[in-house]
């Protein structure tokens, strides 16, 4: 099933109301009688009309003529959306449009029309596109865009929009390319640069390359935790761990201030499981950032973690030294639970209505059997967006 929704009212012939139906009079008599074709819906009778209209020479550096023919093209196509006639009604609509520009002063109203009907028509099958994608015919999706890039090339969206649905269709050479081009002509988001860095390390093998184009996104986004986790994986995997943890603990001995370095070291401990280095690393991230969102929710998370350790090591403990370390072993616990609740309600306070946050907090009061806190809690949460599916599921 083809899904696309039919926008065939917002071509603005629609929109020029009684430019076309009371200023037709000053038009020239087949171009009335195309119009009138178009009004009455015999859009076949409309293009042969026009078609003989631009064969005069009079007409044809007239504006109007090559728009009208734009707008009837550009109906024709989404009737015959279906098949491979499509393609060429596009194509005269497009030629028409472009046409129109040439010949016609920046600031008049064809001019204006022409410019907005190619945005809406690039629109329109981007929409297409995104429906198809959203039902994973990733194909269908990218020849959708690639119209789109015929409309306006190298526009930034369908360089995305390409990269991204050829990275799922498995066509890894074309999503490198459009990646490697959407990122050249501005600031990419992380996940662009991540998505990069992944193929370019498991489909190309080429380590080097994911590892210099990984430090380029966290130059640019030093904070950003899912960024880091694709620069730990990597370096995992080709056993550079170590190696890096060297050159940043050198790097901070020349740069002791450089809040960054100590936030990227942290992660990579926390990422070992040394939650105590990671905290150590966090705190010095807060001495030059008191207030900095990311690195109170890491420590929250570590001491989270820290105090899940030793739950596990009181399952894992025997009952003899259970009896004799148990009680230790809890308040040691609890202790890290009360601080991990600590740093997560000062990063509430910064963010109030994050429901992530929020959520960790409901585990801790419920942990630490705080009900009412929990309780007032809950009815903060269904007073937020999303807030109910959030409590259904935990």
């Amino acid at each position: 099933m083809l899904l696309y929704k039919n926008y065939s009212s917002y071509l603005i012939i629609a929109l020029l109301g009684t430019c076309i139906t009371s200023s037709v009079l000053g038009l020239p008599t087949g171009l009335k009688q195309a119009l009138q074709a178009f009004d009455q819906q015999d859009f076949e009778k409309a293009q042969i009309t026009i078609d003989q209209l631009l064969e005069e020479p009079q007409y044809q550096q007239q504006p109007s003529s090559w728009y009208y023919k734009g707008v009837i093209y550009d109906q024709l196509m989404r009737k015959h959306i279906t098949s491979d006639s499509a393609g060429i009604y596009l194509d005269r609509n497009l030629e028409a449009y472009r046409k129109t520009l040439v010949i016609s002063h920046k600031h008049t109203q064809y001019h204006s029309f022409a410019n907005i009907n190619i945005e809406r028509l690039w629109a329109y099958y981007l929409n297409r596109g995104v429906q198809y994608y959203k039902v994973e015919a990733f194909d269908e999706a990218l020849e959708q865009f690639a119209i789109c890039q015929k409309i306006y090339n190298d526009h930034p969206y369908m360089l995305l929009y390409t990269a991204i649905a050829a990275h799922q269709a498995e066509k890894y050479e074309t999503a490198l390319g459009y990646y490697e081009k959407y990122i050249k002509i501005g600031s990419a988001a992380p996940a662009v640069y991540r998505a990069f860095a992944n193929l370019t390390a498991n489909y190309l093998k080429n380590t080097t390359g994911a590892y210099e184009m990984l430090q380029n996104a966290m130059n640019q986004y030093p904070w950003d935790i899912n960024l880091l986790e694709e620069y730990y994986q990597l370096l995992l995997e080709t056993n550079q761990l170590a190696n890096t943890q060297q050159k940043l603990q050198t790097e901070l001995a020349g740069m002791p201030h450089n809040p960054s370095i100590y936030y990227q070291l942290a992660y990579l401990y926390t990422q070992e499981n040394n939650h105590e280095e990671a905290v150590a690393h966090y705190k010095k991230v807060l001495e030059l950032l008191p207030r900095h969102i990311e690195t109170i929710l890491q420590l929250g998370k570590s001491y989270y973690n820290q105090a899940a350790q030793l739950t596990q090591q009181m399952t894992d403990m025997p009952e003899e030294d259970f009896q004799q370390h148990g009680k230790e072993i809890l308040e040691k616990m609890n202790e890290n639970l009360e601080v991990s609740l600590n740093y997560l309600q000062q990063a509430n306070k910064l963010l109030p209505n994050n429901l992530e946050i929020m959520k960790l907090m409901h585990t801790l009061y419920t942990r630490l059997n705080k009900g009412d806190q929990a309780d007032q809690l809950v009815r903060k949460i269904k007073r937020i967006k999303g807030g109910i599916q959030l409590l259904e599921s935990i």
